[in-house]
């Protein structure tokens, strides 16, 4: 009985993974036909650019805060 619950149970995840990756599938390709994946690139790159910067003031002022002199090679 253990054997068929197990089957089942595994039967069931699998089925319920491939329904999640044709949403997936689904959403993104409806993204890119309404234009809307060049614009979350946009937005993931502008993220991106500015938790990089955040990073770089951040350490920046921890030095400064240390009394440590230190360039961090920013260019922003």
């Amino acid at each position: 009985m253990k054997i068929l619950l197990l089957i089942a149970s595994l039967l069931l995840s699998t089925h319920a993974l491939a329904d999640e990756a044709s949403k997936r599938q689904k959403i993104r390709e409806l993204a890119r036909t309404q234009g809307l994946e060049q614009m979350f690139q946009v937005q993931i790159d502008q993220g991106k650019i500015s938790t990089s910067k955040m990073g770089v003031e951040f350490f920046d002022k921890l030095a400064k805060d240390s009394g440590v002199e230190a360039y961090s090679g920013s260019t922003f």
